[in-house]
């Protein structure tokens, strides 16, 4: 072998900074020309483990730059020739070398070894042919970087060959949108069908998965689907797709890029390829974090089972819906204070030694009604083995929203329950939070789709509305086993009394003052002027003054405005 003379070195020129290199005898010498009181340098002892890594990246830089500039000569024997000399050196010094270690004179790189009755009829005429088609641009052993846009290489084409040529696929990713998933299947489709095994984590955080994309992943046989629902507490956002081969070269892509077609297309992702051959050590920690993940209670097994389905479909609606829901589980057992737990107590009796199953709660706003309602639900559902079907009925969104975030927080369950108000659609209708104005406008849905039994615990928030026509169609068709009313004033202006819905017993209260008296809500003080309107002419209906008489009396009343105009100033000076 020829000589020839290469100057090599790291630093031409020292620059201060940080730095993390061997030191070579050239740049020690630099280092003893620097005046320490002008630089601090820093030196340690390199142990015997970092030693190897070291040492073997130095050592590899310097070999690639002499084979570099032999390779001007475009002969490969040259290179080869060097290298046996160094693997024959390395084997004087160390058993550890295989015999047969040099490399074959001829330069041959193995491309592939594959069955060849699995082979198409082509590929098995001409093998090189079939692998330019298959194999991705970017080396099996080269680690590199997609930048998206516009670049000359597409990851989704460079994707499809990875698949074409794996023997495992792990893929992580926050969302899978139809729109990518379609330019992957077909391969996906043909690497299914030679039975080979797919794993899918993914989640429904933002509601941007697509529900038709999951289930077509799913139907692929043999495919694994696990999915998070937790995206209040897990935020996945990882976007990663790993491919495992029995040769061992493995690669991966790590990057921003979703499955979507913006994303594996012309989107400005960027992602890094990774081999087993130059990154081993990211492809072992890919492969040890994709595990915990996968074995983690977080992750969900998803199949098309139809209950699947709906709870992956109520999950991504709730997550569309845009509406901030206080429905995080909290990091703590919930209790009911003294007072809710006598009211408990008191509901218990009623229902054991009374045989009372009609129950109505007074208690003061402020105090826990539907916290109270909650707790007895939950003690109520000791009796089965699944969740007894609930409808819960309030006349406002926001506090079926509320009611339904207390059942989830004491219950645990942080999907429980579901909404029918506004453009909120339930599915299942087992657990059921509604409006009475939706109630009262599908009145027909529920009188021929659900049995009078259906729904074995009935809450009636607000239940001092009874009365009204538009509350009474609840209790005059549904018979559950438990019929709960929260009001915190059961008596009317009209004077209907509420009570014969409910064995004429008031099975516990805690009213305003009470509630006072105990701390459990602030004292307050009313500051009362006289008011100067006469009101003899306005009529007085159904326990009410007439509104329109009410709006006669008041607009354009100077007299009244300034008494209270008067009367505020005195109390804030």
């Amino acid at each position: 072998m020829r000589e020839f003379a290469l100057s090599y070195s790291i630093h031409t020129v020292l620059k201060t900074g940080h730095y993390e290199t061997l030191v070579t005898q050239q740049l020690q010498g630099q280092l003893a020309t620097l005046e320490t009181a002008v630089y601090a340098i820093a030196e340690k002892k390199i142990g015997a483990d970092d030693a190897a890594v070291f040492i073997t990246r130095h050592l590899t830089q310097l070999l690639g730059s002499v084979l570099g500039q032999l390779a001007k000569n475009e002969e490969v024997g040259e290179q080869l020739a060097l290298a046996n000399g160094i693997i024959a050196y390395l084997q004087e010094k160390s058993d550890v070398l295989a015999a047969g270690s040099h490399l074959a004179p001829e330069g041959q790189l193995l491309r592939a070894v594959l069955p060849r009755l699995q082979l198409p009829l082509a590929a098995q005429h001409d093998l090189g042919k079939h692998l330019d088609g298959v194999e991705p641009a970017l080396r099996f052993s080269q680690s590199d970087l997609f930048s998206g846009g516009n670049s000359e290489l597409s990851l989704e084409a460079e994707l499809k060959k990875e698949i074409a040529t794996a023997d495992r696929i792990d893929f992580i990713v926050s969302f899978v949108k139809w729109s990518g998933l379609r330019l992957l299947l077909p391969s996906l489709q043909a690497f299914a069908e030679q039975g080979k095994p797919l794993r899918l984590l993914t989640t429904t955080y933002m509601g941007a998965t697509d529900q038709k994309a999951v289930d077509a992943l799913a139907a692929l046989p043999g495919a694994e689907l696990r999915i998070s629902y937790n995206t209040a507490h897990e935020r996945l956002h990882a976007k990663a797709y790993l491919f495992s081969r029995n040769s061992g070269f493995d690669t991966a892509y790590i990057g921003s890029s979703n499955m979507s077609r913006s994303a594996l297309t012309s989107g400005l992702e960027w992602n890094v390829k990774v081999t087993a051959q130059d990154n081993a050590a990211i492809l072992n920690k890919f492969r040890g974090t994709f595990e915990t993940y996968w074995n983690s209670p977080e992750f969900e097994e998803y199949s098309s089972l139809p209950e699947q389905r709906l709870k992956l479909a109520r999950a991504l609606r709730q997550e569309n819906s845009g509406a901030a829901e206080p429905d995080s589980l909290p990091n703590f057992r919930i209790r009911p204070f003294p007072y809710q737990q006598e009211i408990l107590d008191r509901l218990a009796v009623e229902r054991s030694l009374r045989g009372h199953f009609r129950n109505l709660v007074v208690a003061a706003t402020g105090t826990g009604k539907t916290v109270v309602s909650a707790f007895d639900y939950a003690r109520f559902a000791k009796q089965f083995t699944t969740l007894p079907r609930l409808l819960f009925v309030a006349h406002r969104e926001e506090i079926l929203r509320q009611a339904r975030a207390t059942f989830r927080h004491i219950l645990g369950e942080a999907n429980f329950g579901e909404l029918w108000v506004g453009a909120e659609q339930p599915v299942q209708f087992e657990h059921l939070f509604v409006s009475v104005q939706t109630f009262a406008s599908r009145l027909d849905f529920f009188q021929q789709t659900i049995p009078r039994d259906y729904y074995q615990y009935l809450v009636i928030d607000e239940v001092h509305h009874l009365a009204a026509a538009s509350y009474r169609p609840i209790l005059a068709w549904f018979e559950p086993t438990i019929l709960l009313g929260l009001t915190a004033t059961p008596e009317r202006a009209d004077g209907e009394s509420i009570l014969p819905d409910f064995d004429n017993t008031i099975a516990a209260e805690i009213r305003l003052p009470e509630a006072i008296a105990r701390g459990l809500l602030v004292p307050f003080q009313y500051f009362c002027i006289t008011d100067p309107v006469d009101y003899r002419n306005v009529r007085w209906t159904n326990g009410r003054y007439a509104a329109e008489d009410l709006t006669n009396v008041y607009t354009g009343n100077d007299v009244r405005v300034s008494a209270i105009l008067s009367s505020h100033a005195k109390l804030t000076v």
